[in-house]
């Protein structure tokens, strides 16, 4: 139970605030993300960054979000649940400002990293505040309001920047944060109380976030820029080797340390371990293909940003409609049936948008997919949060929303970094292929194989008769099309990998207490 003597009094307060607060907050997050996805081909293009760029832009935020989120939940829980919300909204705020405002790729990679710190006090703190408030009895059903607003939220997200990318800006995606950010701060101090652990022993595991950072951007530098070099190539190979070595330090860190940011202990309970390796693959899975679909929409199949933004509206229907009810189902199946579907039907959902390439009907071809994949994620998320959430005391719920929201990050930071490797050598490898046509003149193979980086938005040079442009841009989408399906196929397989994992870890009647 909460340690704050006041709880009861708080339980007894409309949950409305609460719920607006953590959700509004949430949003800023979730929309930031979802948006930029579907802008990064028009960021790409505007700020010429080319693919590695478009990672780093993606990249920067979840390394620092992923990196802190952990010490994001232990402040929180040390200091006052609700400071640290405010000031991790403050923070993603500010820092959007400087998105939006960002003269080239650099300034807008330094930005994200900000925002990732506001995003390390923010997202942990979202479920951590409706955890501390609401009983237990009613947890369930305030985890499944913000499970369905957060799916609205992230898939509202690729609407609403494909309209502002299209009509004004892509930069408006980041001004937007500015006035949410105004009611939350307003409704956080007007209705939400205060709460923390005050068990919590004083410290914070600053060694241990250095480390995380350093071992995973390591890591995710030498993957990005793995493609078209080689692995002997001396600064990939010790990027990659520092960064093994670092989060091997931070793991014997971990265990040594008085306050870890991570504490080991709690991977002792098969549920939230379990758990948090289902996140692992199946957010693995979704961050790497959301990341090219834009690509594939907008560079390949021609749609506006607007219209792909549009093509997962059905996305967002399902998730809100199957979110909303979560609890009926958990009541229903219990927990690890639906982890254990969830996921596997995701799986499916990937697969079926490998076997549909190429796209060229979107009811035939997108939509089944889509609704697919939308069914399983919606049936997954929220008895995944409350499974980590009951795993562990109510005094701990920050460090274990921030555990597992780390985990999902960091799935995401990889997924980019790995998803990337296997779509761009597939490329590179089948444009090459391609352009040795009799038809394409050597000259001009050899220049489309300089730009490769533009992936999807490679076309022949302006002047270049109609039939050599025409065979040009066939070899472009045959190469690009071969390895988006390649990576539906890993993605399809992580997700599944995701239900097997429930079916081994999650027990019928696994105990929920936290190891001491």
């Amino acid at each position: 139970m909460n340690s704050d003597p006041s709880v009861s009094k708080r339980q007894a307060q409309s949950g409305f605030p609460v719920l607006l607060a953590t959700i509004t907050g949430s949003a800023m997050s979730f929309i930031d993300y979802s948006a930029l996805n579907v802008v990064l081909p028009l960021i790409k293009s505007d700020l010429k960054s080319g693919i590695s760029g478009a990672q780093w832009i993606a990249t920067a935020y979840i390394l620092t979000l992923s990196a802190l989120i952990l010490i994001g939940g232990a402040l929180g829980d040390s200091y006052g649940r609700r400071r640290m919300f405010a000031f991790g909204v403050l923070i993603f705020s500010l820092s959007s400002v400087a998105c939006g405002l960002a003269p080239h790729t650099g300034a807008l990679v330094a930005a994200r990293a900000f925002q990732g710190i506001g995003g390390a006090l923010l997202v942990p703190g979202s479920l951590s505040i409706i955890n501390a408030f609401f009983p237990t009895e009613r947890q369930p059903a305030a985890i499944g309001i913000w499970s369905a607003s957060s799916a609205l939220m992230t898939a509202i997200g690729p609407v609403l920047g494909g309209y502002l990318g299209e009509t004004f800006s892509w930069r408006y995606i980041f001004f937007l944060n500015v006035p949410l950010a105004v009611l939350v701060l307003v409704t956080l101090y007007s209705g939400v109380p205060e709460s923390r652990d005050e068990s919590r022993a004083p410290g914070i595991d600053w060694w241990g976030a250095v480390l995380a950072a350093m071992g995973m951007g390591s890591l995710v530098y030498g993957l990005i820029e793995l493609p078209g070099n080689s692995l002997r190539e001396p600064r990939i190979a010790a990027t990659l080797s520092a960064g093994i070595l670092l989060l091997l330090l931070f793991l014997w860190h971990e265990k040594r340390t008085e306050q870890p940011m991570m504490p080991p202990g709690l991977f002792g309970n098969a549920a939230f371990a379990g758990a948090n390796l289902l996140t692992l693959f199946l957010y693995m899975g979704l961050s790497g293909f959301l990341f090219f679909l834009p690509f594939e929409l907008i560079g390949i199949l021609n749609y506006r940003p607007l219209l792909a933004g549009m093509a997962l509206l059905p996305f967002v229907a399902l998730m809100v409609l199957l979110s909303l009810g979560s609890g009926i189902l958990v009541r229903r199946f219990g927990r690890r049936k639906l982890l254990i579907a969830g996921p596997s039907i995701a799986g499916l959902g990937f697969f079926a948008f490998a076997f549909a390439v190429p796209h060229e009907n979107y009811v035939r071809d997108l939509l089944p997919a889509i609704l697919i994949m939308s069914a399983g994620m919606a049936i997954t998320v929220a008895p995944l949060t409350s499974t980590v959430m009951a795993a562990v005391g109510q005094n701990r719920s920050g460090i274990a929303s921030g555990v597992n929201n780390a985990v999902a990050r960091a799935a995401g930071l990889f997924a980019i970094a790995v998803f990337g490797v296997v779509l761009i050598s597939i490329f590179n490898a089948e444009l090459e292929q391609s352009l040795r046509h009799p038809r394409i003149p050597t000259e001009l193979a050899q220049a489309m194989i300089n730009e490769r980086a533009r992936l999807s938005e490679l076309h022949a040079p302006e002047g270049t008769p109609a039939e050599e442009t025409r065979l040009v841009r066939m070899a472009v989408v045959r190469a690009f099309e071969k390895g988006f399906r390649w990576i539906a196929c890993l993605a399809g397989a992580l997700a599944i990998a995701g239900g097997a994992t429930a079916a081994l870890t999650i027990d019928r009647h696994h105990r929920t207490d936290p190891p001491l």
